[in-house]
């Protein structure tokens, strides 16, 4: 049997690995600017239903025993 049948070269091997590797890169990219991304939209969410709950507090205040 040869040796190395069956099998890739060195630089074969290599250049796979370095293509997953920035496969794995780009995904994990993409990955955080969605997260960035829905991070930013609840957050501006999360505030106005903040000033919306102060503002009902503040005009329910008077009616508060």
């Amino acid at each position: 049997m040869a040796e190395g049948a069956g099998q890739g070269t060195q630089s074969e091997t290599r250049k796979i690995g370095q293509e997953a590797g920035s496969d794995l890169r780009l995904m994990g990219r993409i990955v955080r600017s969605i997260h960035q991304f829905i991070k930013l939209r609840c957050m501006g969410i999360h505030a106005y239903f903040c000033m919306i709950g102060g503002q009902i507090l503040y005009a329910a205040n008077p009616l508060l025993p």
